[in-house]
């Protein structure tokens, strides 16, 4: 249910938009979604990664594996200046993601727990026309914020073969202000709940492949603004169903005899969200002055990821990253995108693996901050 009015004070005439019989659906994937970063590094091809820490956000059978270690644990730090194709090229955008989680394997299970929360400022102007045609120039500030928790389980079946499932809740919360920036919005939260499955085979010591699967989950929350400024009165108010898709992975890696190269591939299949619709953060002006908002989401996509690992030097100190990945177009009327993305890791103390890296594309940078 959405309505929206727009009233000139001088004028006494009223711009009125009628509700509708449903939310809005918006479409929430993103192909940069929290992975963490050392799976990230290497374009997001880690369904066979058997690191501990692919546990976290990927697929959970790896909490199950012990050859690396008993336990494990990873912060994460990544920083971006600009959202996904199709938000406007004017908008002041900062978004940053913290991540962090500690696993531990005992015997034949292991498990943990995980968190990430990502956090974004949009600092947009918007035009909106009232009944008489005249258009306001309108600042607004949005803060929208996605906190996620996971809680990861998996269970060595035989040797070299474990599965996995985790358990994951996701709040999100958005406020609105416009006008001065004040704070004069409506601050509104939803929380959705939802799992993951996993499996994890080692053929032998060259090939490893895993595959996970990722359940939709959808938050329903309520905005409302109200404000007043310079004669001018703002009122707007809007159910919205926010949906992350189903994901289902699956990848190979490989590693030759004899070399300390490894190899990661991954196809990536992502669910529609039916009717969905792109959020931009100042959507609601779309629907005052009444054009199309941007479909986004209502198909099906195949996103390939390809890595690679390798020790930098002749011990195991030093690690180089790198890995790419094909952002498939979710956005109607958008191309699809190449990432390039790298890094280098290094073992400061036995326990402490540091990384830095970052994950590059057209209108788009991201970097990594990390230790485990």
């Amino acid at each position: 249910m959405k309505s929206i009015i727009l009233v000139p004070l001088v004028s006494g005439l009223t711009f009125f938009f009628a509700p509708s019989s449903h939310a809005r659906i918006y479409d929430l994937y993103r192909a940069d979604y929290p992975k963490g970063a050392f799976c990230s590094v290497i374009g997001g091809a880690c369904s066979a990664d058997l690191t501990l820490t692919n546990s976290f956000f990927e697929n959970p059978a790896s909490a199950a594996n012990r050859k690396n270690a008993d336990w494990d644990f990873d912060a994460d730090y990544e920083g971006s200046s600009n959202l996904e194709p199709g938000m406007k090229g004017t908008n002041s955008v900062v978004e940053s993601t913290f991540m962090g989680g500690v696993v531990y394997n005992f015997g034949e299970w292991g498990g943990g727990f995980a968190f990430s929360g990502y956090l974004n400022s949009i600092n947009s102007q918007v035009s909106i026309s009232d009944s008489q045609n005249i258009t306001h120039e309108i600042p607004v500030l949005t803060q929208a914020n996605n906190f996620s928790l996971n809680v990861p389980v998996g269970k060595e079946l035989s040797a070299g073969t474990w599965v996995g499932a985790s358990f994951f809740s996701n709040l999100y919360t958005q406020s609105i202000s416009v006008f001065d920036n004040s704070g004069a919005s409506h601050n509104s939260s939803g929380l959705a709940l939802g799992f993951s499955v996993g499996a994890i085979h080692q053929i032998n010591s060259q090939f490893s492949i895993g595959s996970w699967f990722k359940s939709p989950a959808t938050n329903y929350l309520s905005l409302s603004v109200s404000k007043s400024q310079q004669g001018t009165t703002l009122a707007y108010s809007e159910d919205i169903a926010l949906h992350y898709p189903w994901i289902l992975a699956g990848g190979l890696s490989y590693k030759p005899t004899h070399s300390r190269n490894e190899f990661f591939f991954d196809l990536d299949l992502v669910g529609p969200t039916a009717n969905g619709s792109q959020l931009t953060y100042d959507t609601f002006s779309a629907a005052i002055n009444q054009t199309v908002i941007r479909n986004k989401g209502q198909y099906a996509i195949i996103e390939p990821r390809l890595g690679y690992r390798r020790p930098l030097f002749d011990h195991d100190r030093g690690t180089l990253h790198a890995g790419t990945y094909l952002e498939t177009s979710r956005w109607e009327g958008l191309p699809s995108r190449l990432h390039l993305t790298g890094g280098i890791s290094y073992f400061a103390r036995e326990w402490l693996e540091l990384l830095g890296g970052a994950d590059v594309a057209n209108n788009f940078f991201q970097l990594f901050l990390t230790f485990r």
